[in-house]
């Protein structure tokens, strides 16, 4: 049974990283993978009992008591609709996976699921410097254009005047990760060829010329420069390096992206404004979790209406007040805490904890956060190796302690 919950969540990596929805309760192909692994992780453990950690318990329960207790405040009291409200409780179920993974971490090891994610992105990030490539290369526009509509995921702006595309993908939230990840198994393997995966990490992030993932990128890569380098002026040093990068691709990008990219930053400043006048109306609930947004509420809105403002944080805010806040904060950033409690020096909770980052970070202008498969992605992966971490550390310190008392009989 193990092997096959192993090849089913190696499966999951890679449909939930190639195919992600924004859609909160889609029924995509991603999802089936996964929802087969934990029926089979069911089975496994009625059979072999294995032990699920109490702090794992505690922690998805309480998030889907959370996200459960704000979906019937935003029925109940709110008027909301059922359906749309169950639409934000059900990407909590990403958290369910946190067993399964801790089962296969120490069965298998980390690192052999941390490949697969690299791999996933890669094949991202190589779908999107190949788009670039055939706009550039081979000329190729009225193909580009037509691969990007028959993708849910993906989005092409063209100006054929001046030959530049900018393409976004919504995977490309992962690209901070696939950076960071390459550059962890370049520094533990020393193989030419994660150089070259961060350079087309690095070229996927730019083509993109998406504001969010390039300032998530070049925040989580800097950290982690300063992190990676056993000298705190060598880290330092780099850090500026990169810094320096990122900024000068940023002034580079061509007259129209700037264009439009300034287009959009005052289309979301004038959402997030509307929606936090939404949200000054009734400062602790909210409207709703759940609550459909019209252009007549928000003018600024990309269309009529939606269950989505682009500007996530000032929607949480409007939709949940403060009380959402603090459940989705506790959600998301518990994890995170923990690991700077507990493990901050080891480089693989390291890299899990800035992906994370990089993704709330890019969040703060499309709703990468309201999708289980985006925004509770590595908040899953790391919940499970921190409880992996502290549980081998105790096996380790149970033999040191018997080694101790035993020395002690032999002295006496």
């Amino acid at each position: 049974m193990l092997p096959l919950i192993d090849k089913l969540v190696i499966v999951f990596i890679y449909a939930n990283i190639v195919f992600p929805q924004i859609e909160v309760f889609s029924t995509a192909v991603s999802r089936i993978p996964i929802a087969a692994a934990l029926v089979c992780f069911v089975t496994y453990a009625i059979v072999n009992r294995p032990r699920i950690p109490r702090g794992v318990l505690v922690y998805v329960h309480g998030s889907l008591a959370m996200l459960g207790t704000l979906a019937a405040i935003s029925v109940v009291f709110k008027g909301n609709a059922l359906e749309n409200a169950a639409q934000f409780v059900a990407p909590v179920v990403m958290l369910f996976a946190i067993p399964v993974l801790l089962l296969l971490f120490d069965a298998y090891g980390v690192e052999r699921y941390l490949r697969h994610v690299l791999r996933a992105i890669l094949g991202v990030a190589v779908y999107v410097v190949g788009l670039f490539a055939m706009w550039h290369l081979f000329d190729e526009k009225d193909l580009v254009l037509v691969i990007a509509d028959l993708s849910k995921t993906t989005s092409v702006a063209g100006w054929y005047d001046i030959n530049t595309v900018k393409i976004h993908v919504t995977a490309g939230v992962f690209f901070p990760a696939g950076l960071l990840l390459a550059w962890f198994f370049m520094l533990r393997r020393r193989q030419a060829r994660y150089v070259v995966q961060l350079a087309l990490f690095a070229l996927a992030v730019t083509v993109s010329f998406t504001a969010g993932q390039v300032i998530a990128a070049g925040v989580v890569t800097v950290v982690w420069a300063a992190l990676s380098t056993r000298n705190r002026w060598t880290g330092i040093a780099l850090a500026l390096s990169l810094l320096v990068v990122f900024v000068t691709g940023v002034t580079l990008a061509p007259p129209d992206i700037l264009l439009a990219k300034e287009q959009s930053f005052d289309q979301k400043g004038r959402q997030g404004q509307q929606a936090l006048a939404l949200f000054l109306e009734n400062p602790v609930l909210g409207r709703g979790l759940g609550f459909m947004y019209s252009d007549l509420r928000v003018p600024a809105l990309s269309t009529s209406e939606g269950l989505f403002v682009e500007v996530s944080y000032a929607m949480l805010l409007a939709s949940t007040g403060l009380l959402g806040l603090v459940c989705y904060g506790f959600i998301y950033l518990f994890p995170i805490a923990k690991a700077l409690l507990t493990a901050r020096r080891d480089a693989v909770v390291q890299i899990l904890a800035l992906s994370q980052v990089a993704i709330i970070i890019a969040a703060a202008g499309n709703p990468y956060i309201w999708a289980g498969g985006v925004g509770l992605f590595f908040v899953a992966v790391l919940a499970a190796v921190l409880e992996h971490r502290r549980v081998n550390e105790s096996v380790r310190a149970v033999p040191q302690l018997h080694a101790g008392t035993a020395a002690e009989a032999g002295a006496v």
